[in-house]
């Protein structure tokens, strides 16, 4: 769709605490400087000032007493401006009986906010949320707007079957879905969601990575490879370490670099049965520049997942010109192509890890730099900020244009 001027438009981008993760908020940024005006709901997690006139915040107080006295000045606020508004609160709490008290009021100050400040759309970042806001297009004809990451919907309903009948339910009502890959809008037709209705917008990187010279020495030893995501099964940390066993066992010579958060117990033990306590080092958690700058001290970043959507930290380590291994999951062969930009191996295969790290040793340096720019011509074409927010602006433009036509 070409623009021929910027649409006046209000978007709430909802993830439900403030600041929201590194992606998002590279969203929320794009919009405001595109002249959109954005709103952000949900709970302050740790001090965050937007730049932006155009970023409009409304947070919700923790704690008991404070969302009490919140829920009840807001309810007075919609008595005063929107009397109307309170018929439809009812109404939502009506259809909510089996919650307790306790959790009427926690939803209550999650759609206060929005009822007193509606957008034009409502965008909702975590599908898993999709049930408290639908309300915003039955109610009040507001246009909703649910993007369809990882877990969520490739793993999370098969294991929730309640999680599973909410999709089911509330999928055909959404105005516009967004995928981050071709793989999981397919994944997400089984939930009832009509493939008509999603538009593929995939992860991107700030073009600054783009700048930083790449590595050209990939030949010191030992070898520092790096992964990146918090602790979680789905990670596949425990492949990744059985596939490093393997090679180890072949010769290579290397330092397991593991930057996360959570409990990394059972990990610990494995490190330690297999005897890598000297080539493993876990780091808990870093500031995402922090992770950009120890980035570019490795020589190649593994992605041993068993589940993503498309990995933003992947298309990181390929902007920043570091080479990837990674498992065919999700909709990772949407980006990467096995031996041209990098290696790809099937999911839940140590022997296919272990071999994709021995051939990356054996790789010319002339072979790994071609590698490199091959990915980060990748990144260059389908993967940069610009792009994607001129994609959301088309998305959100599409979306508003029965209004803006009525």
């Amino acid at each position: 769709m070409e623009l021929h001027q910027k649409p006046t438009m209000k978007v709430a981008i909802y993830s439900g605490t403030i600041p929201a993760t590194t992606f998002v908020e590279h969203l929320i940024r794009g919009l405001a400087e595109q002249g959109i005006e954005v709103y952000i709901f949900g709970k302050v997690k740790k001090p965050y000032r937007y730049e932006s006139k155009h970023v409009h915040v409304f947070p919700v107080p923790e704690g008991k007493l404070a969302l009490v006295r919140f829920v009840l000045k807001s309810l007075v606020k919609v008595l005063l401006t929107a009397p109307q508004l309170l018929a439809v609160v009812r109404k939502i709490l009506q259809q909510g009986k089996e919650r307790s008290f306790t959790e009427k009021i926690t939803y209550l100050g999650r759609i206060l906010p929005v009822m007193l400040h509606p957008p034009d759309i409502f965008h909702i970042q975590w599908v898993k949320a999709i049930d408290d806001f639908m309300w915003l297009k039955t109610e009040l004809n507001k246009k909703v707007v649910v993007s369809l990451r990882g877990a969520h919907i490739n793993y999370s309903p098969l294991a929730d079957p309640e999680l599973a009948a909410k999709f089911r339910h509330f999928f055909p009502d959404v105005d516009v879905f967004h995928g981050v890959s071709r793989a999981i809008v397919k994944e997400a037709e089984k939930y009832n969601l009509d493939p008509v209705k999603a538009v593929v917008i995939n992860p991107a990187v700030d073009e600054k990575l783009l700048l930083q010279v790449p590595k050209t020495n990939f030949k010191a030893r030992p070898l520092q490879i790096l992964s990146v995501g918090r602790f979680h099964w789905k990670k596949g940390y425990d492949i990744a370490l059985d596939a490093l066993n393997i090679a180890k066992g072949k010769g290579v010579d290397f330092i397991y670099t593991i930057i996360a958060g959570g409990n990394y117990e059972e990990i610990l033990f494995q490190v330690n049965s297999l005897g890598l306590q000297e080539n493993v080092k876990i780091i808990e958690g870093l500031p995402h520049h922090e992770v950009l700058q120890f980035m570019r001290t490795s020589d190649v970043f593994l992605l041993p997942s068993v589940e993503e959507g498309i990995a933003n930290v992947v298309l990181e380590a390929m902007g920043n010109g570091i080479p990837v291994i990674s498992t065919d999951c999700g909709g990772m062969a949407e980006v990467l192509v096995n031996r041209k930009n990098g290696l790809l191996v099937p999911v839940r295969d140590p022997d296919a890890i272990a071999a994709a790290v021995i051939e990356f040793t054996e790789l010319s340096d002339a072979s790994i730099s071609k590698m490199i720019e091959e990915a980060r011509e990748t990144i260059r074409t389908n993967h940069v900020l610009s792009n994607q927010i001129a994609s959301f602006m088309a998305l959100y433009t599409q979306v508003i244009a029965p209004i803006s036509n009525g």
